[in-house]
């Protein structure tokens, strides 16, 4: 498919997992892996060669956060995932998840 802007547009993963609206994503640099923050309250990581979901993470502070969204996600250069989680008239959070054992 031609974009007239960019000359080329091709789809590297379809996300199909989030349950909600996606509101930020992020491509790792090495072109491996991309993370999806979504409305669900989660942010979904994909492997973009394998085309398959390799974790998700969710931050529950206090059990009550039911309108909190992941607003958007930053993959650091350490390999972290930088999450910032929000809530209507509440604090907001940024978090840091490590990888682990290949997942966060």
């Amino acid at each position: 498919m031609k974009d007239q802007k960019y000359n080329e547009v091709s789809q590297k993963v379809a996300l199909p997992e989030a349950e909600a609206a996606i509101t930020a994503v992020d491509i790792y640099e090495d072109n491996t892996r991309v993370a999806a923050a979504s409305k669900d309250k989660y942010v979904y990581i994909f492997d973009l060669k394998a085309r398959k979901m390799l974790d998700k993470v969710c931050f529950k502070y206090k059990p009550d956060m039911k309108n909190m969204t992941m607003r958007d996600c930053l993959f650091g250069g350490d390999g972290a995932l930088y999450t910032l989680a929000v809530e209507p008239r509440q604090p907001s959070y940024l978090i840091k998840w490590k990888p682990h054992l290949g997942n966060y």
